[in-house]
Formats: C-alpha cells, sequence, structure tokens
C-alpha cells in the first residue's frame, strides 16, 4: 500500500475523458485537472505536480507539444494521452519528454 500520495495533473479539453481518466486515477493521487494551455501552465510551473497525463490537442491547437517541454523542465513525469495520430507530432512529442 502507498504511503503517500503522488500529485497527478491530467491535462485535457474534453470534459467527458477528464471525468474518466479522474475516477481511474483517484486512487493513485491527489488529481489536479487542467482544460485549457494556461490553466496547465500554473500547475505545471507550480512545483508541486509528480506526474501529469497530456492531451496534445487542446481546443484545436497543438499546445500540448509545448506544455510537455515544461514538464520535462520542471522534472515532471509525462505520459501522452491523445487522439493525435501524426507520426511527426508523436516523434516530437517524445523528443520533448513523454
Amino acid at each position: 500500500m502507498r504511503e503517500q500520495a503522488i500529485n497527478i495533473l491530467i491535462i485535457e479539453d474534453d470534459a467527458l475523458t477528464m471525468q474518466i481518466n479522474r475516477k481511474m486515477l483517484s486512487p493513485y493521487g491527489k488529481i489536479y485537472c487542467a482544460r485549457t494551455d494556461i490553466e496547465a501552465t500554473e500547475y505545471l510551473s507550480s512545483g508541486s505536480i509528480e506526474l501529469a497525463f497530456f492531451d496534445l490537442n487542446l481546443n484545436g491547437e497543438l499546445t500540448g507539444i509545448n506544455l510537455l517541454n515544461l514538464a520535462k523542465i520542471n522534472k515532471i513525469y509525462s505520459i501522452v494521452l491523445s487522439g493525435e495520430s501524426a507520426t511527426a507530432t508523436l516523434e516530437e512529442a517524445y523528443r520533448n519528454g513523454a
């Protein structure tokens, strides 16, 4: 059994997907949610997030790539959960810390 919960950030603009992910991850830590790149930037810069799940395409823009780089700088373990399928985009996500 886990002694201390970790701080997990879910970055997702779709409300239903956010709700499902939140429910699935809640046993593993304290969950924070960001629906925009501005909200995500605040959480990623706060110094309290240890693990982040990313949707690369937020509100029609591929802003998740830049957020991944910010997470990498802040030493946040990052996982991409996205419907984005372009190989070049996924390779860029990997280079940016996913």
